[in-house]
């Protein structure tokens, strides 16, 4: 509850933060006059503190996880000069466990997708030029995960389900316009996530650093 509360105090000083960067980048610059309105970005990384402990008694235990890797599509559109709004899907994690313990069979898959609206600053004190920009970003969103578990044995049980968490994401990087079609980017972030209900994969909170490179594709003026 402390942690939700903590959140949506964040997102208000979010809003805040993006009406006062809204109001300055109206006064009148050259800076970016030839910015496309639209960008398709794709970005790949590696998550941080993602360490996993698995334990089984008397049996055999295997799993395959890609835990440390991140992989989202996100589209921006550039309402003013400097200040883009955005929506981005992301994959955080997915894994398959199999269990074998006394005469039973456990199987399980799990993955998580969070699905975050926010928003892309560029101020001009963080850019070198018109092609290489320093940028931060904000989003927040639901966070779903969706897992499934198979038992067979003396019962045999299968069940799919799926819980919701609330998730942020916060990011530091640079663009760097190679074109005015390409930008490349490198981008340092942190999601902060609640709680799922119940444990999803091997966890139940995927709060976690990041560090992603970028493609994108511009158009539209």
């Amino acid at each position: 509850m402390v942690l939700k509360q903590n959140l949506i105090i964040g997102v208000a000083i979010l809003v805040l933060a993006v009406n006062a960067f809204g109001q300055d980048s109206e006064k009148p610059s050259t800076q970016y006059a030839g910015r496309s309105k639209h960008n398709i970005q794709l970005n790949v990384g590696l998550l941080f503190d993602t360490e996993v402990d698995n334990e089984v008694m008397g049996g055999v235990s295997n799993r395959v996880s890609n835990d440390g890797f991140i992989g989202s599509i996100s589209y921006w559109y550039w309402s003013k000069q400097e200040l883009a709004v955005g929506l981005a899907v992301a994959v955080l994690g997915s894994e398959v466990s199999n269990a074998v313990i006394a005469s039973e069979v456990f199987n399980e898959t799990a993955s998580v997708i969070p699905v975050l609206l926010g928003f892309k600053y560029q101020p001009r004190g963080m850019a070198l030029s018109d092609d290489f920009r320093g940028y931060f970003s904000a989003a927040i969103g639901p966070c779903f995960g969706f897992g499934t578990s198979n038992r067979a044995g003396s019962v045999v049980r299968n069940e799919t389900f799926s819980e919701t968490a609330l998730a942020t994401h916060f990011a530091l990087g640079v663009d760097l316009s190679i074109s005015k079609l390409i930008t490349l980017g490198f981008g340092a972030g942190y999601y902060l996530m609640t709680d799922f209900d119940r444990r999803v994969g091997s966890r139940e909170n995927y709060s976690s650093p990041e560090l992603t490179i970028f493609f994108g594709f511009n158009w539209g003026r």
